[in-house]
């Protein structure tokens, strides 16, 4: 096994927590300076383009994925093992958005409100939706929980892993990084030729094709990240660099594809620093329970977000201060309440999924 990568390799990346809650609030900031019309892409170009975060992760977990699993996914049982174990991590909280959603169309036809987005809760769309396939390019429309269109598009990724990983193995470094350049200019010219919008408007529509490079691209990091250490100083901060131009790029509104470059080496410049053991603020215990639930306020917040946006528009606060302070409170509430999520629904309902089909657990002797 290749140094870095023993048993304890997935806690020496722990400021990559840090940086995936960092990108959900920006997730958030992005729908919710939107929907509540505070008006901070007038003050910044990169907030109504922080929804690019999304490829951060992908790259992300391409990165942990073949961190993870790129040893151990040798045959049939290993890929079918991974496979449970994704779906064990990302389908409860799916599905608890999910009847949520659902559950606004009831609660519609109760109270004779309409939805602001009808569309957004069509039952035609329910089956792609259960089947983790609604980002697939099968639905034309952005459905139920809208963010979740990303998870349909890793689920993608981790079906054609083990893809991932044989080409990486088999194939030149300099190749494997050209893959998913040629991927990425590839789909662009079939967007534009269809009439679909740029590369990064890809979500619902394809959006599947958008993450495959993306997640190529985070594995193609974790398979060469010892010879990225050794090229690099112990004390370089390579990770913060990365964030700030990925944010620059976004502010002076450079090709998406740039700021998707500067997430990737974020994500190298952090596995490299605890590589070399450096110290990382994002590593810190803080930073580590907010990263434990950043998929769950990026699952979540956009339904949190719905209640208050309704009692918003009835009291005429959208894009005024009092918006400003409802949109505030609505995340700090979120935030609190997704530890409560994790805790009591997510952890254990992760805990159920694993156990089926698995071994019994003998109790030794004298317990």
């Amino acid at each position: 096994m290749r140094p870095g990568f023993g048993a304890a390799a997935p806690h020496r990346f722990a400021a990559l927590d840090g940086y995936r809650f960092v990108a959900a609030l920006c997730v958030v900031v992005y729908h919710y300076d939107a929907e509540f019309g505070i008006g901070l892409a007038r003050l910044s170009p990169a907030v109504g383009r922080l929804n690019a975060f999304v490829d951060f992760f992908f790259i992300l977990s391409g990165f942990v994925i073949a961190v993870a699993y790129r040893e151990r996914m040798t045959n049939e049982a290993d890929y079918f093992r991974f496979l449970k174990a994704r779906v064990a991590r990302l389908y409860p909280l799916h599905l608890l958005t999910l009847a949520a959603s659902v559950s606004l169309l009831g609660i519609a036809a109760l109270t004779g409100q309409k939805p602001n987005h009808p569309e957004v809760l069509g039952l035609q769309a329910l089956p792609a939706n259960l089947m983790l396939i609604h980002a697939w390019g099968l639905i034309d429309h952005p459905s139920f929980n809208a963010v979740s269109w990303s998870i349909s598009a890793e689920w993608f990724c981790y079906l054609l892993a083990p893809l991932v990983f044989l080409l990486l193995r088999r194939l030149p470094a300099l190749l494997n990084l050209a893959l998913p350049v040629v991927f990425v200019l590839a789909m662009v010219a079939a967007r534009r030729t269809a009439g679909l919008g740029p590369w990064t408007g890809a979500a619902y529509d394809f959006g599947a094709f958008r993450a495959l490079p993306a997640f190529f691209l985070g594995a193609f990091i974790a398979f060469q990240i010892e010879r990225i250490a050794a090229a690099i100083p112990p004390r370089a901060f390579i990770a913060p660099a990365g964030f700030i131009a990925a944010l620059a790029a976004l502010h002076f509104q450079a090709n998406e594809i740039l700021a998707a470059a500067a997430f990737a080496v974020c994500i190298a410049g952090a596995a490299v620093r605890a590589l070399h053991g450096g110290r990382d603020p994002m590593a810190s215990a803080p930073m580590q329970a907010l990263g434990d639930v950043s998929y769950t306020l990026y699952m979540t917040h956009y339904l949190l977000a719905a209640p208050v946006l309704f009692v918003a528009r009835r009291l005429g606060w959208i894009g005024t201060w009092n918006g400003a302070m409802a949109a505030l409170a609505t995340l700090c509430g979120a935030v609190t309440l997704c530890f409560f999520i994790r805790r009591y629904f997510e952890m254990p309902a992760k805990v159920a999924i694993l156990r089926v089909g698995a071994p019994p657990v003998k109790a030794e002797a004298g317990t």
